[in-house]
C-alpha cells in the first residue's frame, strides 16, 4: 500500500480504509468526515437548543465529547496505539454521536 498524505488523510478522505493506525486517528481528528467534527457540529446545535430553551443546560454535561477528544490525543501520542483500542474510541464515541442526534431530534 503506498503511503497516503497528509493532505488526503485530514482534507480528502471519507473512510479509514486502507489507512494504517495512526493514519485512521489523524483521520478521525483532523478530517471534517472524522467523528470529532461530526460531533462538534451535533454539540454546536445542542449550545443552539440550549439557548433557544429547548432543553436545559444540563444537556450540555450529559453530551459532553471531552473524554472522547482526550482520548483521540492520547492515541495519536502513544507512538503504538493498537487496533483494538481505536476500535474502541471510535464504538465509544459513535455511540454518543447517535445518542445526541437522537437528543436533538427528539426536541426539535
Amino acid at each position: 500500500m503506498a503511503k497516503l498524505t497528509w493532505k488526503y488523510i485530514t482534507k480528502e478522505a471519507t473512510s479509514i480504509d486502507q489507512m494504517n493506525r495512526k493514519d485512521a486517528i489523524a483521520f478521525h481528528w483532523f478530517n471534517p468526515n472524522g467523528l470529532i467534527a461530526k460531533s462538534n457540529k451535533l454539540v454546536d446545535e445542542l449550545f443552539i437548543a440550549v439557548d433557544e430553551k429547548r432543553c436545559k443546560s444540563g444537556a450540555l454535561l450529559a453530551y459532553n465529547f471531552d473524554f472522547a477528544r482526550k482520548e483521540i490525543a492520547k492515541l495519536h501520542k502513544s507512538s503504538q496505539p493498537s487496533w483494538r483500542q481505536i476500535r474502541v474510541w471510535i464504538e465509544m464515541t459513535s455511540y454518543s454521536i447517535s445518542e445526541l442526534e437522537k437528543f436533538l431530534q427528539s426536541i426539535k
